[in-house]
């Protein structure tokens, strides 16, 4: 993303505002934070505990507040070490009726820099549908139960890492590559840490075409074991 995506270039406002008085605020400190910024609590399974690393960065964990309440040490959470963990009874009460998406938004507070908000998340076992019919030049189905994606990464029968780095997997499909055969296998990662696997497979009227075409149409197949079902998740 651009300068652009963060700046209003028309009124030279930040578009969020939060993210740039953090960039500001480490100007001239290193404020404390968590190793992710929300806590998934499955809608359909028990409450348990959860817990999070503190990166303290030289500073010292202050406790959670909500809003301007403060939430109780010991029974509300707990700090060994680096680890913070929630408790059961706490995120019960913090997720309420368990809607899907954002319950409940907590500060983390250290001995300087800005508060670190933590998410708490209720979501569901993470799934992929059946695409509209026909098929699109997008290959990729709609999820549901679940809050938010990472990207997906890519197979194909002739390259575990497809795409012009070797880096990282996270790569475009039909943008940083194309697959070279009818088939490759899409691996959906969710910021719960859940992942699904998918399998695409070249459109008949797409098959045999030259290599550099980047935009072939892909149809959602099924591959359990040398049996190919038409369209759906492998489970």
């Amino acid at each position: 993303m651009g300068t652009f995506g963060y700046l209003d270039r028309e009124t030279l406002q930040w578009r969020d505002p939060a993210l740039f008085a953090v960039i500001k605020s480490s100007w001239t400190t290193r404020p404390g934070s968590t190793s992710v910024d929300k806590v998934f609590v499955p809608k359909s399974s028990p409450v348990t505990a959860k817990s999070l690393t503190l990166n303290l960065n030289g500073t010292s964990f202050r406790g959670l507040w909500r809003g301007g309440t403060k939430l109780a040490a010991g029974r509300d959470y707990t700090v060994s070490g680096s680890r913070l963990t929630f408790t059961a009874k706490a995120l019960t009460r913090l997720v309420g009726t368990r809607a899907y998406g954002v319950n409940a938004t907590l500060q983390a507070r250290f001995s300087r820099g800005l508060p670190w908000n933590i998410d708490i998340v209720t979501n569901d076992a993470a799934t992929v549908s059946t695409p509209p019919a026909p098929p699109t030049r997008s290959p990729f189905p709609p999820s549901t139960g679940v809050t938010t994606w990472r990207p997906c990464t890519p197979r194909t029968p002739t390259a575990p890492t497809p795409g012009p780095t070797d880096w990282t997997p996270y790569q475009e499909f039909n943008r940083a590559f194309s697959p070279d055969g009818d088939t490759a296998t899409l691996v959906f990662h969710f910021h719960s840490g859940a992942t699904v696997t998918y399998h695409v497979r070249r459109s008949p009227a797409d098959r045999g075409r030259r290599p550099h075409r980047r935009t072939p149409r892909y149809t959602p197949l099924l591959r359990t074991g040398s049996h190919v079902s038409p369209l759906g998740p492998r489970q």
